[in-house]
Order: C-alpha cells, then structure tokens, then sequence
C-alpha cells in the first residue's frame, strides 16, 4: 500500500485518476499488456463505497500507466478514500495496487 499524494476538488469529473502502477515489492513497472484494470474507491470513515469494480482505460500498458474517468456522483462526498487498482491479467489471476489517503476537497463555493 501506497500513501496518496492525490487530491481531488468536491463534485470535480476532472482531472482523471491517472496512475502508473508499480509492484510493491521493488517497485518495478507492472506490465499492463492484456490486462484489463478495475477500480474501487471507498471512503476512510464511512467505509462506504463511491465506486465499485469500474473499467478504467489502460493508456501505456508496457509502461503500466492507467486512469479512472470520474462520473458524477464519485467525488461528491469531501473526506479522506482508498483507492484500488485490481488488475486482471491475462491468466486470469489478479493483482490489487491500494493508494491509501486520497483527498477529495470541499468545494470552497
């Protein structure tokens, strides 16, 4: 698991979610090529669930680079969430990249 640096703006669609996803072990680039990637972002206190198992789009899979499009409704509640990246590959077994602490901010208006 990974701290966040992430902070997103309240009811914000963009920017996206974009990442590069790296092993955790020596922290090595994972491979992205005929994988697909889901994520899940559940928030810290409530431990309630904003997003549940969405496809994200690969954009550089030998460089492990991957990003979740934000729908309406995803960031609508300000406060602290984990994120997790679960990747699928082709063999069908599966990998979870977790970033602890993403901030999503109140809106100031």
């Amino acid at each position: 698991m990974a701290n966040s640096t992430f902070c997103f703006n309240q009811d914000a669609t963009r920017p996206y979610f974009a990442v590069q996803l790296l092993k955790e072990k020596d922290r090595s680039v994972v491979d992205l090529t005929s994988c697909t990637v889901a994520f899940y972002f559940r928030h810290v206190d409530a431990n309630q669930a904003k997003v549940s198992g969405a496809a994200c789009n690969i954009t550089d899979a030998v460089n492990g680079k991957v990003e979740y499009r934000w729908q309406v409704g995803d960031t609508a509640v300000p406060g602290l969430y984990n994120a997790e990246f679960r990747i699928t590959f082709a063999d069908n077994s599966t990998q979870a990249i977790v970033i602890q602490d993403v901030n999503v901010q109140e809106r100031l208006l």
